[in-house]
């Protein structure tokens, strides 16, 4: 019982750490305006994005590990916060600073919940395994989904550097992935330029855009 009690104990633990993913806000907001999006929110789509994906793209992947993966891999940031894609000075040490915390967050956990969190987090980090590089193409497009869904005047100028987002090594993976994110490009381009914000999209990016639809 004694040691049932501090097994749970540690959880709760964990537990209260790891809530607080659900305050740390991203740029993006949400499609009504009312707020940005947290963490929390955003690995919660990734999960249902991955569900949604799983029957449609033809590389065979683990697809609990996958669902795993998305889950945890910004657990961290509920102490070591979030940084901007763009935000290049906040971004040093980054990946050691998540570390760090993701150790922090998880640390009362039983051995081998806490075994599985590291591991899948690494896993991701490094981007070798199919799981992985799955994870990582469904996280890069869903920002891009939510930047669509909200709108245009809480675009920061790092989200028109950013798009339209290229970062093909993810998606020439699988017909699927590239399509989808082909779709996707289009409808961004649309958003930017129907709001007339075409002079504020990075030159390299456009010309790199426009060169794929030949």
């Amino acid at each position: 019982m004694a040691k049932e009690s501090k097994k749970i104990s540690g959880i709760l633990k964990t537990f209260k750490k790891a809530e607080k993913l659900k305050s740390v806000l991203r740029c993006a907001y949400t499609s009504d305006g009312k707020r940005k999006e947290s963490s929390a929110d955003h690995s919660w789509m990734l999960a249902l994005l991955a569900i949604i994906f799983f029957d449609e793209i033809k590389i065979n992947v683990n697809r609990l590990k996958v669902l795993k993966m998305l889950i945890t891999h910004d657990l961290a940031e509920a102490i070591a916060g979030d940084s901007y894609p763009w935000d290049k000075k906040k971004r040093i040490g980054k990946h050691e600073r998540e570390e760090r915390a993701l150790q922090e967050i998880i640390s009362t956990l039983p051995f081998q919940s806490k075994k599985e969190i590291m591991e899948l987090w690494q896993e991701f980090e490094r981007k070798k395994t199919k799981e992985s590089r799955f994870a990582h193409a469904i996280d890069k497009v869903e920002v891009i989904l939510q930047h669509n869904v909200a709108d245009i005047k809480t675009w920061l100028k790092g989200d028109f550097d950013l798009n339209p987002y290229w970062k093909d090594e993810y998606y020439n993976q699988d017909p699927f992935l590239r399509k989808f994110k082909d779709q996707v490009n289009r409808e961004t381009m649309a958003k930017i330029i129907n709001a007339g914000k075409l002079s504020e999209v990075n030159r390299e990016n456009l010309e790199r855009y426009r060169r794929s639809k030949k």
